[in-house]
């Protein structure tokens, strides 16, 4: 969430923070900051999402909270159509958000980005962070 007024010039962000540990090829290109060197701690306190004087919060990174895929109303309602006949327990979920929230029910819009969100086109990279921590290196093959 954006903060409303700026601050030295910037609209600071506020975020949650999930760490994922995974197995990645960078792509080439990529940047690897040692630590082991005097500015180690400026790197940390810059790059690291958590820390409170982070780019990401304040708001230099705040593409990767925007969605830049979609897809369109007539090929996500006929989506939505084939969704909701193989899915029983997602035409429950889609029937009782349509019976609990008035404005999921006159949104159409909303209801549309409820199917997008639970296909297989959804963008996963959403609010992912440019910046990983390397843990070890793998040898290249």
């Amino acid at each position: 969430m954006w903060q409303a007024a700026p601050y030295e010039g910037r609209h600071p962000v506020r975020f949650t923070v999930k760490t994922v540990t995974e197995t990645r090829t960078l792509p080439v290109g990529s940047v690897v900051v040692p630590l082991d060197q005097p500015g180690a701690m400026l790197a940390v306190h810059l790059l690291e999402p958590g820390a409170p004087d982070a780019l990401a919060t304040w708001g230099l990174f705040d593409a990767i909270f925007e969605q830049k895929e979609y897809a369109e109303g007539y090929v996500l309602e006929k989506l939505a159509r084939e969704m909701l006949s193989r899915d029983p327990e997602l035409k429950r979920a889609f029937e009782e958000r349509m019976a609990s929230d008035a404005a999921f029910r006159q949104n159409p819009r909303a209801r549309l980005n409820f199917f997008y969100e639970r296909s297989p086109y959804v963008d996963s990279r959403i609010g992912a962070y440019p910046v990983v921590r390397v843990r070890s290196a793998l040898p290249k093959n």
